[in-house]
């Protein structure tokens, strides 16, 4: 019994040293600044420890693997790969259409080189995004418009002009379509909050009877 005990409060300590460690590696992460070595570094002892605190499937380490690609330099293979196993872990606990999704399919797209699965990548966000909001919304709108931004955030190539230009044109046009409705409505809205404050012929606004 004491044996046991002992191995218990052994075990409790360690993980409470392991959550303290991996506090202070978070810290050191976002505190990193512009020193790239040691924003890598911070962002990879936090992913460690991270997987001595959490179930090797939680949001948590996903996240922590996420945070570590972006640590890495643009256009790097590290940066790549790392985008694209949170992606693999975000289907494999979420599912293939979850909006969890979104944020490792733009990053994977933002450092994709060939058009083919620069375009594959952007429109399978899209789409992923329209099922939850409508692809009418002003909300879609605003999503086609960062994806019309980040496509040539930093790498300015024909294909990504095309794709970047496809989506602001498909943001603009819902969003004309939604502000012709919302002005078609209050028109409609005042005319009726007229009618109903109308009475025996008093002018309300510009509308007598």
């Amino acid at each position: 019994f004491v044996l046991f005990f002992w191995v218990l409060n052994a075990s409790a300590i360690t993980e409470e040293i392991d959550f303290k460690r991996f506090n202070e590696a978070q810290k050191c992460f976002k505190e990193s600044g512009r020193d790239e070595n040691k924003r890598i570094r911070c962002a990879q002892d936090s992913l460690d420890l991270g997987k001595k605190i959490f179930k090797p499937t939680s949001k948590n380490i996903i996240t922590l693997t996420y945070n570590l690609a972006m640590a890495h330099p643009r256009l790097s293979s590290e940066r790549y790969i790392g985008f694209e196993r949170a992606l693999q872990m975000s289907e494999s606990k979420f599912g293939a259409d979850s909006i969890e999704l979104i944020d490792s399919l733009l990053a994977l797209a933002n450092e994709e080189l060939e058009n083919r699965y620069i375009n594959k990548l952007y429109d399978r966000a899209a789409d992923i995004f329209s099922e939850q909001t409508g692809e009418k919304s002003i909300s879609y709108a605003t999503f086609c418009m960062r994806i019309a931004e980040e496509s040539i955030l930093y790498l300015n190539t024909k294909g990504r002009l095309r794709t970047s230009s496809r989506y602001a044109e498909q943001a603009s046009k819902i969003s004309a379509k939604e502000s012709q409705f919302i002005a078609t409505k209050y028109a409609n809205d005042y005319f009726q909050d007229c009618l109903w404050k109308t009475e025996e012929g008093k002018t309300i606004g510009s509308v007598s009877y």
